[in-house]
């Protein structure tokens, strides 16, 4: 695993094409399911600018990691500076690698594209089509073309075309929509594959982005139209993915393979459970709605991981799933072949230890001593979450910013205050919590708390929260903002959403040559 420990600001500006991003700030909580095996081989890089910072946060993330149980830990010497002045190649932005695939998926699969211009040429002129979006149903909402149905992802191959009555209009076009590119393209591609090249379906060239920048009304919370399309049968999904499990000799695994696995320490093994509606469990992700192939870089750090599939019995979802990923050369995919419901994982997860806790505080405690200025709350949960809500008076810091986090503790204890750290849920608090009083001396850290609940625990009390944020709140700026489109404001959205389009384009031909990319595309004509 080649970890980039950075926060998303600096990640994003310039990081290693191979690089997972798994900053400082977010180590402790997310560590034990990108690592599941304490032994495997790992080496830290940081993408900060100041190179003695860089270098502050691979040390910190050294220690936290070999203090979790990992045992095979290196640093890359020179960081990114040493990386580029051999001839290694950085990138910017997030989720290039799979944003990159999209495009090199479009090329070799010949994908048709239907621009924003003939799409509402098609709708004046009657022509029928139906447009799918096959975002989650949360980004269909914020932002979605007119008239268009949510299907998300894997959801979308199990419909029937064929049995839908517009089907059997003439001149009728199955139109992909996401909001740039990469789903879109991904989403018209596998019907094809399942379908043949003769299924009128085509992408929408830019997707939403391009809808609006070129000055079309996007639709704010679309719900699902009340014609839905119909699904396969079991029978046929069942079909379907055989079908697509015989043509590119796609891999499975049942209950035998997995316990031999459990025994094999030189391999990592993830299990995700792709089902609609799927609730995480010990050793198995829930990723719903077709998303681990977006997601992917975000939800498997280790080379050459195992990664295994679980599905309703059909498995199409699953046979998509691994058509994919096993094009994207980044592991190696497994459909489960035994039932989802009942699959026994933990003990492949290997999981990392937990380490003591420093001292909680409950939100009615908290409320209390607010009430009579005997603390100060300090928000190091995600910014995003912050600017939604956050408890009346808490100011926020980057949950790795160790400095702010002394300072701001020092001065409430002048003041004889406790400070208190919150997060949506409490536990990036809690290991926050945890660093900073092992940098205090025990006397010291006799006054930090964190809120056990977090901010969900205070909200569930009915006490006061609000929204916004004002200068003087934050004790860091948003180092965890890694300038996602989503964020613009609504009044620069159209020359940051042009300026998106126009990187997410020339994204592939960048990437040309660099040895993290090991794409494999599949002959389809075979």
């Amino acid at each position: 695993a080649l970890l980039d420990v950075s926060e998303a600001r600096h990640y994003a500006c310039s990081h290693i094409v191979a690089a997972r991003h798994l900053p400082l700030s977010q180590l402790a909580q997310q560590a034990p399911a990108l690592l599941p095996r304490r032994d495997v081989r790992i080496v830290l890089c940081s993408a900060d600018v100041d190179v003695d910072a860089a270098e502050e946060q691979v040390q910190r993330a050294v220690d936290l990691l070999r203090e979790l149980g990992c045992t095979q830990l290196w640093s890359l010497q020179g960081g990114l500076q040493a990386w580029l002045a051999q001839g290694g190649l950085l990138i910017d932005g997030y989720n290039t690698l799979v944003k990159a695939f999209g495009e090199r998926v479009r090329q070799h699969f010949a994908v048709p594209a239907l621009s924003v211009q003939a799409l509402s040429q098609r709708w004046q002129q009657g022509v029928p089509t139906t447009v799918v979006d096959v975002r989650t149903l949360g980004e269909h909402r914020y932002s979605a073309l007119p008239h268009a149905l949510s299907y998300p992802g894997t959801e979308w191959p199990l419909r029937d075309l064929d049995a839908h009555a517009a089907a059997a209009q003439p001149g009728h076009l199955w139109a992909v929509t996401c909001f740039s590119r990469t789903r879109g393209v991904i989403g018209t591609a596998t019907q094809r594959v399942l379908h043949g090249a003769g299924v009128p379906v085509a992408w929408v060239d830019d997707g939403v982005m391009a809808w609006v920048v070129q000055g079309h009304a996007d639709v704010s919370d679309a719900e699902q139209a009340q014609e839905v399309l119909p699904v396969f049968a079991e029978s046929q999904a069942r079909a379907k993915a055989q079908e697509l499990v015989a043509r590119f000799a796609l891999a499975s695994v049942d209950d035998e393979g997995l316990a031999q696995w459990s025994d094999d320490r030189k391999r990592s093994v993830q299990l995700f459970d792709l089902r609609p509606g799927a609730v995480s469990r010990p050793g198995i992700q829930a990723v719903a709605g077709g998303q681990l192939l977006m997601h992917f870089e975000n939800l498997v750090a280790v080379r050459h991981a195992r990664v295994v599939l679980l599905d309703d019995p059909h498995q199409l979802r699953s046979a998509v799933t691994a058509f994919w990923l096993a094009q994207l050369g980044e592991c190696d995919v497994f459909l489960y072949t035994g039932d989802a419901r009942t699959i026994d994982a933990a003990g492949l997860q290997g999981g990392l230890p937990q380490y003591e806790d420093v001292q909680s505080v409950t939100a009615g405690a908290l409320a209390s001593r607010l009430a009579q200025q005997q603390a100060k709350v300090v928000d190091v949960g995600p910014s995003l979450d912050y600017v939604k809500t956050h408890i009346v008076q808490a100011v926020h810091a980057n949950a790795a910013a160790l400095a702010s986090l002394q300072l701001a503790h020092a001065e409430a204890r002048d003041q004889g205050q406790w400070l208190v750290l919150t997060s949506p849920d409490g536990q990036q608090a809690r290991h926050a919590a945890r660093a900073l009083a092992r940098s205090l001396s025990a006397e010291a850290s006799k006054t930090l708390r964190w809120l056990e609940g977090g901010t969900q625990a205070w909200i569930a009390q009915n006490q006061p929260v609000e929204a916004g944020h004002r200068p003087e709140q934050l004790l860091t700026a948003f180092l965890d903002d890694w300038g996602s489109i989503m964020r613009v404001p609504q009044e620069k959205r159209l020359p940051a959403w042009d300026s998106y389009l126009r990187w997410e384009r020339s994204l592939a031909a960048r990437l040309d040559g660099d040895p993290g990319v090991r794409f494999r595309f599949f002959d389809v004509a075979a």
